[in-house]
């Protein structure tokens, strides 16, 4: 097993620029920050924010796009022992407000995000920030509030002081409140470790065989655990260099990995399909891309391997949530891509795996909720006791509240607890359907859900995308299903949709795709009476 690092993330910043303190640390276009000048650079800015009132333990609201910018802040906060709380940058104002009272936020750094100024502008009139505590970053132009620079020149505690508080930081102490990505429900506030956080950082490199000549291309969100973890958190720690693209657009981001000859590429399966599509049209210079990840949601075996074959690379299949740290297994790379497109490969080394159902372990073979118990585990939901005692039970177990199955190490995914269908007293797995029919080339993308039904209580939906250029009747869909499962399995309804609805992260968002569903059944059903 591989031994535990005992140190915070600061520490890990400064251990990777050890070995070569002037290689590239992140870059943006032409802003390009080497190990020691993201390091002076958070220390500078750490002096000032304990000079401005920061403190440990302080919650920091984090509402930043990605750029090099955007590491500094995080790692002047980390050296200081202040918490950030990443949020989502196209929050409205109501999300804002609730993520402010849900993590106790007490300060907020905000650059030239989308809307961002208006709306910490009304949430410091409805006092749930002073304005005094709203920082910006120098790129946003606003004078309504204090800007990063500003705070510098303002003045910094001494060295000595900006030491004592940098010693004062255990790998114990909690480093981020990361919210869920709400996908079924409301977003809970997650607290994890800097001892957490650092390992799964280094697991997550270990398993992409990660060395500090790599390049990884960040495409997704910061204030996602995905992205945070496993693309920048995961860089540094091998002492890579992070490369974030001008935008999050295939386009750009197939740019940036030819510009920046990038080597590690992880992503959703939603923005690994939209470079799939660009690049088929803008044929860019990909040869350096070596590995990456997917996640975040689920993918056919046929979607993996085209994944693959169209970037040429040792892609690897994933498991992660925001209550693990963002890591609980890895696909292996000299694991055959057959292997890699079915599974989401082993648990990190550290991580206990445990397939439960009702309480009790199953054997091999068997589904039912995954459960892990380990470093990576969180500390808990902020200020929620009862929701974290669900979670975590009295051995120390995170229930996931996903299913699936381990055989001959490796698990297997079989959806969300949740997304269970209970067809007149049968168990359905949605993702067993929805295997069978995006295996079928019209299909682009699937889910399967439940609808209410008078007689079954639940029936099977399957809302489907179809392929470019392709139609399909619901007896299409139906005999698809009933080619390979059983009779009551097959969809009762068939609703083809031009896309799904998507959470800030790139997830199928299933409450809405719900009520989508909803809508259009009634609509159905109002058409059928008419008649």
């Amino acid at each position: 097993m591989t031994e535990l690092k005992n140190m915070t993330l600061w520490q890990m910043l400064c251990n990777a620029a050890l070995e070569d303190p002037v290689r590239e640390a992140v870059v943006s276009g032409e802003t390009r920050l080497n190990y020691n000048e993201l390091i002076s650079r958070s220390e500078e800015l750490a002096a000032a924010f304990l000079k401005a009132g920061v403190k440990k333990g302080s919650h920091i609201g984090t509402w930043l796009n990605d750029k090099p910018e955007t590491i500094v802040i995080l790692f002047a906060l980390w050296c200081i022992g202040a918490v950030p709380v990443p949020l989502c940058t196209s929050f409205a104002l109501h999300e804002l407000e609730d993520c402010i009272k849900a993590a106790d936020i007490e300060y907020m750094i905000t650059d030239d995000c989308c809307r961002g100024n208006d709306l910490l502008a009304l949430c410091a009139e409805q006092k749930l920030i002073p304005a005094d505590m709203i920082f910006t970053a120098e790129e946003c132009g606003c004078n309504s509030f204090r800007s990063i620079s500003t705070l510098i020149h303002a003045g910094v505690c001494t060295d000595d002081e900006l030491r004592a508080a940098e010693r004062a930081v255990q790998p114990a102490d909690i480093d981020t409140i990361l919210f869920t990505s709400g996908s079924t429900g409301s977003s809970k506030p997650v607290l994890t470790t800097h001892f957490s956080r650092v390992n799964t950082a280094y697991a997550q490199a270990s398993a992409l065989d990660a060395v500090p000549e790599d390049r990884f291309c960040s495409v997704l969100p910061t204030f996602h655990c995905f992205s945070l973890t496993a693309t920048v958190l995961a860089a540094l720690a091998a002492g890579a260099c992070i490369c974030f693209p001008e935008s999050r657009h295939s386009a750009d981001i197939l740019s940036t990995v030819e510009k920046e000859r990038c080597t590690v590429l992880t992503a959703v399966p939603t923005l690994f399909s939209a470079l799939i599509r660009r690049q088929a049209e803008i044929h860019a210079d990909v040869s350096t891309l070596r590995t990456g990840m997917i996640g975040g949601s689920t993918y056919s075996p046929d979607f993996f391997c085209e994944v693959c074959e169209v970037f040429d690379f040792k892609l690897l299949p994933s498991l992660g949530q925001t209550e693990a740290t963002a890591g609980i297994t890895a696909g292996l790379p000299t694991d055959s891509v057959e292997l890699r497109s079915c599974s989401l490969g082993v648990p990190f080394a550290g991580v206990e795996l445990r397939i439960e159902d009702g309480g009790k372990p199953l054997p091999d073979g068997k589904t039912g909720e995954i459960c892990i118990r380990g470093f990576n585990v969180m500390q808990g939901y902020y200020k929620r006791a009862r929701e974290t005692a669900s979670a975590i039970d009295c051995e120390g177990f995170l229930h996931t509240g996903d299913l699936g199955y381990v055989k001959e190490g490796y698990l297997y995914y079989a959806g969300r607890i949740k997304d269970i269908i209970i067809r007149g007293g049968e168990n359905i797995f949605p993702g067993e359907i929805e295997n069978v029919l995006t295996a079928d080339p019209r299909i682009a993308q699937v889910k399967v859900i439940g609808v209410p039904d008078k007689h079954y209580i639940e029936e099977v939906c399957a809302c489907i995308v179809p392929a470019n250029g392709c139609t399909l009747s619901r007896e299409d869909v139906r005999s698809i299903v009933a080619a390979k499962l059983s009779n009551y399995k097959v969809p009762q309804y068939v609703l083809p949709l031009a896309s799904f609805p998507l959470t800030n992260t790139g997830k199928i968002d299933r409450r809405r795709l719900s009520e989508l569903a909803a809508e259009k059944l009634k609509a159905m059903q109002v058409c059928a009476d008419i008649e």
